[in-house]
This record gives structure tokens, C-alpha cells and sequence, in this order.
């Protein structure tokens, strides 16, 4: 995944984040992302209420980190950079590489 496609796809203020660290080079955010379905078929209405644990991992050039109480204050995205501010934090990753797993 870009880094473009996932901060235009991707609201951190939607995430359920549970820990940050930064480990071996990799910012590594352990969050959880909620989703509400609403199905439709035969006239019965039933809903999905999901909440996926996922992993986002960024190539960064940053000595090993743990955050206490993650919270990302805000996020941009200039020039193909991806600007995070962490806690007191500014995180800025320009490799594209971005990896994304589902728990």
C-alpha cells in the first residue's frame, strides 16, 4: 500500500489504537477498526456490527521506541511524505512501502 492510499483511505481519528512502537526500524500501530454493515435480503434487515484488529507497519529510519498511552494527534500527507505526530512525536516516513496486516 502507498502511503497517498492510506491516508486517503485510512481516518486515524477512527481507529481504536492500542499500541505504537517504533522496533528494528519499523513504526509498528496496533489498532482496531470498527465497521457497521447493513444488509438487506428478503425484506429482512439484519446488521454486522465488526471491529477488526489490524497492524500498520512503516519503514522508518528511528531508534527503537515504546509509546506509552499512543495518541496520534494529527496526520498529513505533502509531496509523497506522511507526516505523523505522536504523542510529542514527529514522525516522518518517506518510504512507500507500506505493510498492512490483519490480525
Amino acid at each position: 500500500m502507498t502511503l497517498k492510499f492510506f491516508y486517503e483511505n485510512y481516518n486515524i481519528n477512527d481507529l481504536d489504537i492500542k499500541n505504537i512502537k517504533i522496533e528494528n526500524n519499523k513504526l509498528i500501530i496496533d489498532a482496531y477498526i470498527s465497521t457497521y454493515l447493513e444488509l438487506i435480503a428478503n425484506g429482512y434487515r439484519p446488521e454486522l456490527d465488526i471491529s477488526n484488529k489490524i497492524k500498520f507497519i512503516f519503514n522508518v529510519d528511528l531508534k527503537n521506541k515504546n509509546y506509552n498511552n499512543p495518541k496520534i494527534n494529527d496526520i498529513k500527507y505533502e509531496n509523497n511524505v506522511l507526516y505523523l505526530y505522536i504523542n510529542d512525536d514527529e514522525i516522518v516516513i518517506l518510504d512507500d512501502n507500506l505493510e498492512v496486516h490483519k490480525n
